[in-house]
Protein backbone atom coordinates (compact mmCIF):
# COMPACT_ATOMS: atom_id res chain seq x y z
CA UNK A 1 0.00 0.00 0.00
CA UNK A 2 1.66 3.87 -0.56
CA UNK A 3 1.96 5.66 1.86
CA UNK A 4 1.58 9.94 1.73
CA UNK A 5 3.89 12.09 3.51
CA UNK A 6 3.28 15.54 3.90
CA UNK A 7 5.63 18.50 3.65
CA UNK A 8 4.26 22.44 4.11
CA UNK A 9 0.49 20.83 2.59
CA UNK A 10 1.69 18.74 -0.11
CA UNK A 11 1.21 15.43 -0.15
CA UNK A 12 3.70 12.63 -2.02
CA UNK A 13 2.50 9.07 -1.94
CA UNK A 14 6.37 7.68 -1.56
CA UNK A 15 5.92 3.84 -3.02
CA UNK A 16 3.96 4.76 -5.45
CA UNK A 17 6.47 6.87 -6.99
CA UNK A 18 9.33 4.58 -6.45
CA UNK A 19 8.89 2.20 -9.67
CA UNK A 20 8.57 5.34 -11.77
CA UNK A 21 12.03 6.96 -10.22
CA UNK A 22 13.68 4.02 -10.99
CA UNK A 23 12.78 3.53 -14.41
CA UNK A 24 13.61 7.65 -14.62
CA UNK A 25 16.98 7.33 -12.99
CA UNK A 26 19.26 4.51 -14.01
CA UNK A 27 21.66 3.19 -11.03
CA UNK A 28 24.74 5.32 -11.34
CA UNK A 29 28.35 3.99 -11.47
CA UNK A 30 30.38 3.50 -8.32
CA UNK A 31 33.13 6.11 -9.89
CA UNK A 32 30.34 8.43 -9.80
CA UNK A 33 29.15 7.70 -6.07
CA UNK A 34 33.12 7.69 -5.60
CA UNK A 35 33.14 11.60 -6.95
CA UNK A 36 29.76 12.63 -5.40
CA UNK A 37 31.50 11.62 -1.77
CA UNK A 38 34.76 13.64 -2.33
CA UNK A 39 32.97 17.07 -2.70
CA UNK A 40 31.99 17.01 1.15
CA UNK A 41 35.71 16.17 2.05
CA UNK A 42 36.78 18.56 -0.68
CA UNK A 43 34.94 21.57 1.19
CA UNK A 44 35.89 20.05 5.08
CA UNK A 45 39.50 20.01 4.77
CA UNK A 46 40.01 23.29 2.84
CA UNK A 47 38.49 24.55 5.70
CA UNK A 48 39.83 22.69 8.30
CA UNK A 49 43.22 21.75 8.12
CA UNK A 50 44.35 24.83 8.68
CA UNK A 51 42.67 25.46 11.89
CA UNK A 52 45.39 23.78 14.26
CA UNK A 53 48.27 25.45 12.69
CA UNK A 54 46.82 29.29 12.76
CA UNK A 55 48.40 29.76 15.98
CA UNK A 56 51.69 29.03 14.37
CA UNK A 57 51.00 30.77 11.23
CA UNK A 58 50.61 34.04 13.02
CA UNK A 59 53.34 33.45 15.36
CA UNK A 60 55.42 32.80 12.01
CA UNK A 61 54.00 35.50 9.54
CA UNK A 62 52.01 38.17 11.23
CA UNK A 63 53.71 41.53 12.27
CA UNK A 64 51.09 43.46 13.79
CA UNK A 65 47.61 43.68 14.03
CA UNK A 66 46.79 43.83 10.34
CA UNK A 67 48.34 41.03 10.03
CA UNK A 68 46.94 38.97 12.73
CA UNK A 69 43.85 40.03 10.90
CA UNK A 70 44.93 38.67 7.49
CA UNK A 71 45.78 35.37 9.12
CA UNK A 72 42.51 34.73 10.25
CA UNK A 73 41.45 35.70 6.69
CA UNK A 74 43.29 32.76 5.32
CA UNK A 75 39.88 30.85 6.18
CA UNK A 76 37.86 34.26 5.90
CA UNK A 77 39.35 34.86 1.94
CA UNK A 78 37.71 31.33 1.06
CA UNK A 79 34.20 32.38 1.53
CA UNK A 80 34.43 35.00 -1.04
CA UNK A 81 36.06 32.56 -3.43
CA UNK A 82 33.43 30.02 -2.81
CA UNK A 83 30.46 32.27 -3.70
CA UNK A 84 32.44 33.05 -7.40
CA UNK A 85 33.49 29.19 -7.24
CA UNK A 86 30.29 27.54 -6.91
CA UNK A 87 27.85 30.54 -8.56
CA UNK A 88 29.85 29.64 -11.99
CA UNK A 89 29.87 25.80 -11.43
CA UNK A 90 26.44 25.03 -12.51
CA UNK A 91 26.53 27.48 -15.57
CA UNK A 92 29.94 26.01 -16.41
CA UNK A 93 28.47 22.56 -15.92
CA UNK A 94 25.36 23.48 -18.45
CA UNK A 95 27.65 24.59 -20.84
CA UNK A 96 31.21 22.51 -20.92
CA UNK A 97 29.91 19.25 -19.06
CA UNK A 98 30.76 17.64 -15.56
CA UNK A 99 33.81 16.13 -16.77
CA UNK A 100 35.71 18.94 -17.51
CA UNK A 101 34.30 21.21 -15.46
CA UNK A 102 35.02 18.48 -12.19
CA UNK A 103 38.34 17.57 -13.27
CA UNK A 104 39.36 21.31 -13.39
CA UNK A 105 37.85 21.89 -10.00
CA UNK A 106 39.86 19.24 -8.56
CA UNK A 107 43.20 20.16 -10.48
CA UNK A 108 43.17 23.47 -9.30
CA UNK A 109 42.47 22.22 -5.41
CA UNK A 110 45.92 20.18 -5.36
CA UNK A 111 47.51 22.77 -7.00
CA UNK A 112 46.17 25.84 -4.84
CA UNK A 113 45.98 23.60 -1.53
CA UNK A 114 49.63 22.43 -1.99
CA UNK A 115 50.83 25.99 -2.38
CA UNK A 116 51.37 26.69 0.84
CA UNK A 117 54.17 23.85 1.31
CA UNK A 118 56.73 26.83 -0.16
CA UNK A 119 54.88 30.13 0.58
CA UNK A 120 55.92 32.15 3.04
CA UNK A 121 54.72 35.50 2.09
CA UNK A 122 50.80 35.73 3.79
CA UNK A 123 49.48 37.85 0.86
CA UNK A 124 50.23 35.19 -1.38
CA UNK A 125 49.29 32.66 0.69
CA UNK A 126 45.94 34.61 1.07
CA UNK A 127 45.92 34.43 -3.70
CA UNK A 128 46.24 30.64 -3.12
CA UNK A 129 43.50 30.15 -0.58
CA UNK A 130 41.08 32.35 -2.75
CA UNK A 131 41.99 29.96 -5.73
CA UNK A 132 41.06 26.84 -3.06
CA UNK A 133 38.11 27.97 -1.94
CA UNK A 134 37.00 28.49 -5.89
CA UNK A 135 37.86 24.76 -6.55
CA UNK A 136 36.26 23.70 -3.60
CA UNK A 137 33.17 25.10 -3.97
CA UNK A 138 33.16 24.30 -7.46
CA UNK A 139 33.29 20.57 -6.37
CA UNK A 140 30.90 20.69 -3.75
CA UNK A 141 28.17 22.42 -5.86
CA UNK A 142 28.95 19.86 -8.90
CA UNK A 143 28.61 16.91 -6.62
CA UNK A 144 24.76 18.75 -5.56
CA UNK A 145 23.88 18.74 -9.39
CA UNK A 146 24.60 14.95 -9.59
CA UNK A 147 22.58 13.85 -6.52
CA UNK A 148 19.69 16.05 -7.59
CA UNK A 149 20.18 15.39 -11.27
CA UNK A 150 21.10 11.79 -11.64
CA UNK A 151 19.54 10.33 -7.90
CA UNK A 152 15.93 9.59 -7.56
CA UNK A 153 13.93 11.88 -5.22
CA UNK A 154 13.41 9.64 -2.21
CA UNK A 155 17.40 8.55 -2.47
CA UNK A 156 18.61 12.22 -2.23
CA UNK A 157 18.21 13.08 1.39
CA UNK A 158 20.09 9.50 2.32
CA UNK A 159 22.68 10.50 -0.12
CA UNK A 160 23.39 14.18 0.92
CA UNK A 161 24.19 12.52 4.52
CA UNK A 162 26.63 10.67 3.46
CA UNK A 163 28.10 13.23 1.64
CA UNK A 164 28.21 15.10 4.38
CA UNK A 165 29.25 12.20 6.49
CA UNK A 166 32.06 11.50 4.62
CA UNK A 167 33.17 15.08 5.06
CA UNK A 168 33.41 14.82 8.48
CA UNK A 169 34.84 11.25 8.75
CA UNK A 170 37.81 13.01 6.66
CA UNK A 171 38.03 15.57 8.88
CA UNK A 172 38.63 12.84 11.34
CA UNK A 173 41.60 11.76 9.71
CA UNK A 174 43.37 14.49 8.36
CA UNK A 175 42.87 16.90 10.86
CA UNK A 176 44.99 15.48 13.37
CA UNK A 177 47.69 14.49 10.91
CA UNK A 178 47.45 18.53 10.09
CA UNK A 179 48.25 19.05 13.51
CA UNK A 180 51.23 16.19 13.78
CA UNK A 181 52.80 17.83 10.42
CA UNK A 182 52.29 21.84 11.78
CA UNK A 183 54.70 20.51 15.23
CA UNK A 184 57.17 19.66 12.75
CA UNK A 185 55.91 22.98 10.52
CA UNK A 186 53.35 24.09 9.51
CA UNK A 187 54.07 24.21 5.80
CA UNK A 188 53.53 20.36 6.07
CA UNK A 189 49.96 20.77 6.52
CA UNK A 190 49.52 21.52 3.28
CA UNK A 191 50.88 18.60 1.65
CA UNK A 192 47.41 17.30 2.50
CA UNK A 193 45.92 18.76 -0.19
CA UNK A 194 47.40 16.34 -2.73
CA UNK A 195 44.93 14.24 -2.13
CA UNK A 196 42.87 15.70 -4.53
CA UNK A 197 44.78 14.73 -7.63
CA UNK A 198 43.75 11.09 -8.42
CA UNK A 199 39.92 12.82 -7.89
CA UNK A 200 40.78 14.79 -11.37
CA UNK A 201 41.69 11.65 -13.21
CA UNK A 202 38.45 9.65 -11.53
CA UNK A 203 36.13 12.43 -12.70
CA UNK A 204 37.43 12.65 -16.24
CA UNK A 205 36.85 8.88 -16.60
CA UNK A 206 33.75 8.70 -14.67
CA UNK A 207 31.36 11.34 -15.90
CA UNK A 208 29.58 12.43 -18.93
CA UNK A 209 29.63 15.62 -20.44
CA UNK A 210 26.26 17.06 -20.15
CA UNK A 211 24.08 16.26 -17.10
CA UNK A 212 21.14 14.37 -19.48
CA UNK A 213 18.23 16.59 -19.98
CA UNK A 214 14.61 14.58 -18.30
CA UNK A 215 11.27 15.37 -20.44
CA UNK A 216 10.27 17.70 -17.58
CA UNK A 217 13.41 19.45 -17.66
CA UNK A 218 13.11 20.65 -21.33
CA UNK A 219 9.89 21.55 -20.16
CA UNK A 220 10.68 24.76 -17.78
CA UNK A 221 9.59 28.18 -18.82
CA UNK A 222 12.18 31.06 -19.19
CA UNK A 223 11.62 33.01 -16.19
CA UNK A 224 13.34 35.93 -15.02
CA UNK A 225 15.89 34.80 -11.70
CA UNK A 226 13.42 37.43 -9.47
CA UNK A 227 10.42 34.94 -10.25
CA UNK A 228 11.63 31.73 -9.55
CA UNK A 229 14.53 31.36 -7.33
CA UNK A 230 13.87 31.63 -3.31
CA UNK A 231 15.98 34.13 -1.83
CA UNK A 232 14.73 32.98 1.40
CA UNK A 233 17.19 30.21 1.11
CA UNK A 234 20.12 32.22 0.42
CA UNK A 235 19.59 34.38 3.42
CA UNK A 236 19.48 31.50 5.20
CA UNK A 237 22.31 30.43 3.66
CA UNK A 238 24.18 33.40 4.73
CA UNK A 239 23.64 33.03 8.72
CA UNK A 240 24.43 29.44 8.64
CA UNK A 241 27.54 30.10 6.75
CA UNK A 242 27.92 32.76 9.42
CA UNK A 243 27.51 30.08 12.30
CA UNK A 244 29.51 27.76 10.98
CA UNK A 245 33.01 29.82 10.16
CA UNK A 246 32.82 31.65 13.18
CA UNK A 247 33.79 28.51 14.88
CA UNK A 248 36.09 27.89 12.86
CA UNK A 249 38.24 30.28 13.07
CA UNK A 250 37.77 31.35 16.81
CA UNK A 251 38.11 27.91 18.36
CA UNK A 252 41.65 27.49 18.22
CA UNK A 253 42.25 31.09 19.37
CA UNK A 254 39.71 29.84 22.07
CA UNK A 255 41.73 26.74 23.10
CA UNK A 256 45.21 28.80 22.74
CA UNK A 257 43.74 31.45 25.68
CA UNK A 258 43.14 28.68 27.43
CA UNK A 259 46.54 27.46 27.58
CA UNK A 260 46.59 24.82 24.60
CA UNK A 261 49.79 26.09 22.25
CA UNK A 262 50.38 22.63 20.59
CA UNK A 263 48.51 21.96 17.23
CA UNK A 264 48.70 18.44 17.63
CA UNK A 265 46.43 18.69 21.01
CA UNK A 266 44.31 21.55 19.32
CA UNK A 267 43.67 19.25 16.39
CA UNK A 268 42.25 16.63 18.53
CA UNK A 269 40.33 19.02 20.39
CA UNK A 270 38.50 20.16 17.26
CA UNK A 271 37.96 16.07 16.40
CA UNK A 272 35.03 15.73 18.82
CA UNK A 273 32.68 17.93 17.04
CA UNK A 274 33.65 16.55 13.84
CA UNK A 275 32.97 12.50 14.61
CA UNK A 276 29.81 13.60 16.17
CA UNK A 277 28.88 15.47 13.38
CA UNK A 278 29.68 12.08 11.09
CA UNK A 279 27.31 10.48 13.48
CA UNK A 280 24.58 12.80 12.97
CA UNK A 281 25.17 12.93 8.57
CA UNK A 282 25.11 9.38 8.35
CA UNK A 283 21.79 9.15 10.28
CA UNK A 284 20.30 12.37 8.52
CA UNK A 285 18.52 10.16 6.04
CA UNK A 286 16.93 8.00 8.34
CA UNK A 287 16.09 10.82 10.51
CA UNK A 288 13.99 12.50 7.87
CA UNK A 289 11.47 9.37 8.08
CA UNK A 290 10.17 10.76 11.07
CA UNK A 291 10.90 14.70 10.84
CA UNK A 292 9.91 17.40 8.33
CA UNK A 293 12.23 19.70 6.74
CA UNK A 294 11.03 22.48 9.03
CA UNK A 295 11.49 19.93 12.37
CA UNK A 296 15.34 18.75 10.71
CA UNK A 297 15.74 22.40 10.67
CA UNK A 298 14.90 23.16 14.52
CA UNK A 299 17.13 20.39 15.69
CA UNK A 300 20.17 21.47 13.84
CA UNK A 301 20.01 25.02 14.88
CA UNK A 302 19.08 24.12 18.48
CA UNK A 303 21.99 21.53 18.85
CA UNK A 304 24.68 24.52 17.19
CA UNK A 305 23.19 26.77 19.44
CA UNK A 306 23.47 25.16 22.88
CA UNK A 307 26.95 23.55 21.77
CA UNK A 308 28.47 27.26 21.38
CA UNK A 309 27.18 28.34 24.33
CA UNK A 310 28.44 25.37 26.08
CA UNK A 311 31.88 26.36 24.68
CA UNK A 312 31.85 30.50 24.85
CA UNK A 313 31.70 30.26 28.58
CA UNK A 314 34.04 27.33 28.99
CA UNK A 315 36.92 27.62 31.40
CA UNK A 316 38.47 24.37 30.64
CA UNK A 317 39.01 21.99 27.37
CA UNK A 318 36.26 19.52 28.93
CA UNK A 319 33.39 22.34 28.57
CA UNK A 320 34.81 23.19 24.68
CA UNK A 321 34.85 19.39 23.79
CA UNK A 322 31.24 18.90 25.07
CA UNK A 323 30.43 22.40 23.36
CA UNK A 324 32.10 21.02 19.82
CA UNK A 325 30.27 17.93 19.94
CA UNK A 326 26.79 19.50 20.10
CA UNK A 327 27.62 22.08 17.76
CA UNK A 328 29.19 19.35 15.37
CA UNK A 329 25.62 17.23 15.36
CA UNK A 330 24.18 20.29 14.44
CA UNK A 331 25.90 21.51 11.48
CA UNK A 332 26.11 18.12 10.36
CA UNK A 333 22.42 18.79 9.11
CA UNK A 334 23.03 22.84 7.78
CA UNK A 335 23.87 21.60 4.21
CA UNK A 336 21.26 18.63 3.40
CA UNK A 337 18.58 20.66 5.14
CA UNK A 338 19.49 23.45 3.17
CA UNK A 339 19.48 22.01 -0.04
CA UNK A 340 16.82 19.45 0.06
CA UNK A 341 14.74 22.69 1.00
CA UNK A 342 15.75 24.61 -1.96
CA UNK A 343 15.31 21.56 -4.10
CA UNK A 344 11.43 21.56 -3.34
CA UNK A 345 11.04 25.06 -4.61
CA UNK A 346 12.59 25.22 -7.70
CA UNK A 347 11.32 23.18 -10.54
CA UNK A 348 13.77 20.60 -12.26
CA UNK A 349 15.01 22.26 -14.79
CA UNK A 350 16.43 25.00 -12.59
CA UNK A 351 18.19 22.64 -9.69
CA UNK A 352 21.99 23.17 -11.10
CA UNK A 353 21.81 27.01 -11.09
CA UNK A 354 19.42 26.61 -7.79
CA UNK A 355 22.12 25.03 -6.02
CA UNK A 356 24.79 26.65 -7.38
CA UNK A 357 23.29 30.33 -5.52
CA UNK A 358 22.20 29.06 -2.51
CA UNK A 359 25.55 27.64 -1.84
CA UNK A 360 27.31 31.18 -3.10
CA UNK A 361 25.17 32.79 -0.48
CA UNK A 362 26.08 29.64 2.13
CA UNK A 363 29.94 31.01 1.84
CA UNK A 364 29.18 34.10 1.62
CA UNK A 365 28.96 33.79 5.73
CA UNK A 366 32.51 33.03 6.02
CA UNK A 367 34.10 36.66 5.17
CA UNK A 368 30.83 37.80 6.88
CA UNK A 369 31.82 36.21 9.82
CA UNK A 370 35.66 37.51 10.27
CA UNK A 371 34.26 40.70 9.87
CA UNK A 372 31.69 40.69 12.35
CA UNK A 373 33.41 38.74 14.99
CA UNK A 374 36.51 40.40 15.01
CA UNK A 375 35.97 43.22 16.58
CA UNK A 376 33.99 41.52 19.08
CA UNK A 377 36.85 39.13 19.19
CA UNK A 378 38.98 42.34 20.11
CA UNK A 379 36.67 43.29 22.78
CA UNK A 380 35.64 40.34 24.42
CA UNK A 381 38.44 37.56 23.07
CA UNK A 382 37.87 34.25 21.15
CA UNK A 383 34.71 33.41 23.65
CA UNK A 384 32.82 36.43 23.10
CA UNK A 385 32.81 35.60 18.98
CA UNK A 386 31.85 32.21 19.62
CA UNK A 387 28.63 33.17 22.05
CA UNK A 388 27.83 35.90 19.23
CA UNK A 389 27.60 32.73 16.49
CA UNK A 390 25.65 30.85 19.71
CA UNK A 391 22.95 33.53 19.60
CA UNK A 392 22.26 34.19 16.06
CA UNK A 393 21.72 29.93 15.65
CA UNK A 394 19.27 30.53 18.79
CA UNK A 395 17.65 33.80 16.99
CA UNK A 396 17.10 30.91 13.72
CA UNK A 397 15.48 28.70 16.18
CA UNK A 398 13.18 30.71 17.42
CA UNK A 399 11.73 32.62 13.95
CA UNK A 400 11.36 29.09 13.17
CA UNK A 401 9.30 28.34 15.43
CA UNK A 402 7.40 31.49 15.55
CA UNK A 403 7.43 31.94 11.89
CA UNK A 404 6.96 30.72 8.37
CA UNK A 405 10.92 30.04 7.93
CA UNK A 406 11.01 28.14 4.58
CA UNK A 407 8.07 29.14 2.98
CA UNK A 408 5.54 26.92 0.58
CA UNK A 409 7.67 24.83 -2.22
CA UNK A 410 7.21 24.70 -5.46
CA UNK A 411 4.00 23.18 -7.50
CA UNK A 412 6.23 22.85 -10.23
CA UNK A 413 9.33 20.92 -8.32
CA UNK A 414 9.17 17.57 -7.87
CA UNK A 415 7.31 16.22 -4.84
CA UNK A 416 9.28 16.19 -1.57
CA UNK A 417 9.38 12.47 -0.14
CA UNK A 418 11.08 11.02 2.70
CA UNK A 419 14.13 9.18 2.55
Amino acid sequence: MAGADTYGGRTAITTAREPKADRAYPPISLATRLVILAGGPSISLATSLIQPILPEIQADLASGPEDAFLVKMLIGVMGIAMVIGAAITGFLVDRFGLKRVMSANYALYAVAGTAGLYLADLPLLLVSRFLLGMAASGAVTGSIIIINSLLPQESRATWLGYYNGVAQISSVVFNPLSGLLGEMNWHWSFAIYGIAAPFAVLAMTALQGRVPMRPEEAMARPEPLLRWFPFRFAVIGIALGVIIYIPAVYLPFLLNSLGMKSPQSISLVLTGDIIAGSIAALCFGRARRSLSELGAFRVAVAMAGFGLTIAGFATNYVSVIVGSIFFGVGVAWFLPTLMLGTAARVEPGRQGRAAGLVKSANYMGSPIAVFLAEPVARSYGASGAILAAAGLSLTLLVASITGKVFGPSDPRSPAPVKA
